[in-house]
Order: C-alpha cells, then sequence, then structure tokens
C-alpha cells in the first residue's frame, strides 16, 4: 500500500513540472533565440520603408505584431543586432 502511495506522489510530482514547463506561456530562451536567428536571417524584412507585417508573419511564423514593431523599431535605430533584439523580447 505504501508503494502504492508512493508511486502516485511520484507521477504527480513528474506531471506537474512538466504541465508547469510546457504551460507556461513563455518562451523558452532557446525559443527566443531561435526566434532572433531567424529575423537576423532575414532582416530586410523588418526594414522600415519595405517591411510589411504580413510579409513577416509568411516568414516567420512565431512573430507577432507588437514583437515586429520591435524589431522593426530597432532596425530603423540601427540597433538590429541580436542581444538588441533579445532584450526585445524580455518581458
Amino acid at each position: 500500500m505504501l508503494v502504492i502511495f508512493l508511486l502516485v506522489i511520484l507521477v504527480i510530482i513528474v506531471l506537474s513540472c512538466v504541465v508547469r514547463e510546457n504551460f507556461t506561456g513563455m518562451p523558452s530562451h532557446d525559443d527566443k533565440l531561435r526566434l532572433v536567428n531567424k529575423a537576423l536571417a532575414r532582416a530586410e524584412l523588418f526594414n522600415p520603408k519595405h517591411g510589411r507585417y504580413l510579409t513577416a508573419k509568411s516568414h516567420i511564423a512565431e512573430i507577432d505584431n507588437v514583437i515586429y514593431e520591435d524589431f522593426r523599431n530597432l532596425a530603423r535605430g540601427g540597433n538590429f543586432n541580436q542581444q538588441s533584439l533579445l532584450n526585445a523580447l524580455r518581458i
């Protein structure tokens, strides 16, 4: 009986860790880094004169309009580099 109880507790602990890790609503550092690298590879999408949100969205599925505008403002200011883009993703 004690063994079953301990197994149930162990399963609950493991499941709670998995749920907390996968459903926080916040992207992981690796997710942010992947997004930044995609943005850097397609920097022309954020050109203030020629870039369009829907075009960027078609190339980078993870981007939303707020991130797009933040990245576009960084490109306009000449700060379109990895560290600046990562800082823009901080909440």
